[in-house]
């Protein structure tokens, strides 16, 4: 009997894949995972710098965030791996830099991308709802 319960503690946010057209799942898409908790302390670790700011007599806690930064880890621990092809038909490398090329200059791609993360994330929602009730 399969448990649909069980865990893989080695990948336990493996992504999940949404392809450009449903029905020709080889002409590619993207793999996309919502962000855990962990993985976002890591990423504001890295980007925000807290620091105190006095103001009429009171203190303040202020955050600089490096936007830019924050923006392409969050895009990279997102989209941990895709199928998209150039014109030639030759399949482009999910590195880093094609990711951003991708993601902030093609309106399609980045829409398609927003979408999927959301999806993902009410998918993982209304697992987490179902698991509760049981």
């Amino acid at each position: 009997m399969k448990n649909e319960f069980a865990v893989d503690l080695t990948d336990l946010n493996p992504g999940i894949w949404f392809y450009f057209n449903e029905s020709e799942p080889e002409k590619g898409g993207f793999c996309v995972r919502p962000l855990d908790s962990d993985a976002l302390a890591a990423i504001n670790k890295e980007t925000v710098t807290k620091k105190m700011v006095y103001k009429r007599g009171k203190r303040y806690e202020a955050q600089d965030v490096d936007s830019e930064k924050n923006q392409e880890m969050m895009i990279d621990r997102t989209l941990p791996d895709w199928k998209v092809f150039g014109k030639d038909g030759a399949e482009i490398p999910c590195t880093l830099e094609n990711k951003l090329t991708l993601i902030r200059q093609s309106p399609w791609h980045q829409h398609f991308y927003t979408d999927c993360l959301a999806t993902a994330g009410d998918l993982e929602n209304t697992s987490q709802r179902q698991a509760a009730k049981n």
